[in-house]
């Protein structure tokens, strides 16, 4: 244990230090839910505004429409002192959210994707770009080149895949998705990706750029609502622009089993 300003680092902190590096970003109610759900909600807020006050931790307030809420991220301090394995060169990639409703967004698309039996080894962008903590399958350089939000690892017709995460929330310039479309397409060792769209007109907007720049290719490009996503059914289907479909099914958990919170 290191003692720093008058404050003793415990394990948990470590641990919520590990889990804002990863993500970049969260909120009081999402650190609570999946780091520690079994404590008051007084005393992680406690513990969080002491970390703040004695430099570990960054706070700020997200105005978003669906995001009105205050987020916490790390510190260069924390880096130094606690997380600095992390990285390949000794240095952090991304401390804070650039885009803090995005990536909160993504914390949650990652619960939900976690709780399908298809999906496992899930790494965020930060795990690619900073770790050495990624298994020795995935086509680690190809992903860092792509930047994509996260990738895992998606077991379909008896055979294991990886698969690049994208969440996009609004619409951005075509040219830009026409090269990460034929990025994607030259990437033989990312078998495909998954487009979260945050509404329905996205979705179609960015399927069609795919069907202008792609045609010689074969789909690889699965396409869902956030909303459908999210929402609490048992299953969860992408489509491509073919109308094909990967349907991703919940996994049957036993009573009184404790939920694993690992960050893959």
């Amino acid at each position: 244990m290191k003692v720093k300003n008058k404050i003793k680092i415990h394990s948990d902190d470590i641990k919520l230090f590990t889990y804002l590096y990863i993500f970049q970003v969260a909120t009081i109610n999402q650190i609570r839910r999946d780091l520690f759900p079994k404590r008051d909600i007084t005393s992680v807020v406690r513990r969080l505004s002491k970390l703040k006050k004695n430099g570990f931790l960054e706070k700020k307030v997200c105005f978003d429409s669906d995001w009105d809420c205050v987020v916490y991220s790390t510190t260069k301090k924390v880096f130094k002192n606690y997380l600095r394995h992390f990285h390949i060169e000794g240095r952090p990639e991304q401390m804070s959210s650039a885009s803090l409703a995005h990536d909160l967004t993504l914390i949650e698309i990652r619960k939900r994707l976690k709780q399908f039996k298809e999906v496992s080894n899930y790494y965020t962008e930060n795990l690619i770009r900073s770790s050495t903590l990624v298994e020795e399958s995935f086509p680690v350089e190809d992903l860092r080149d792509l930047r994509n939000d996260a990738v895992f690892k998606l077991e379909y017709q008896q055979k294991f895949h990886h698969i690049a995460l994208e969440y996009e929330a609004s619409i951005k310039d075509r040219q830009r998705y026409s090269d990460k479309f034929l990025n994607y397409c030259l990437r033989d060792k990312v078998s495909g990706v998954f487009f979260v769209c945050k509404k329905k007109q996205h979705l179609k907007k960015i399927m069609q750029f795919e069907k202008d720049c792609c045609g010689p290719y074969a789909p690889k490009f699965y396409y869902i609502v956030l909303e459908d996503l999210l929402c609490e059914k048992s299953f969860a289907t992408f489509y491509n622009r073919n109308g094909n479909k990967i349907t991703l099914h919940v996994k049957i958990q036993p009573e009184n089993q404790v939920v694993n919170h690992s960050y893959q």
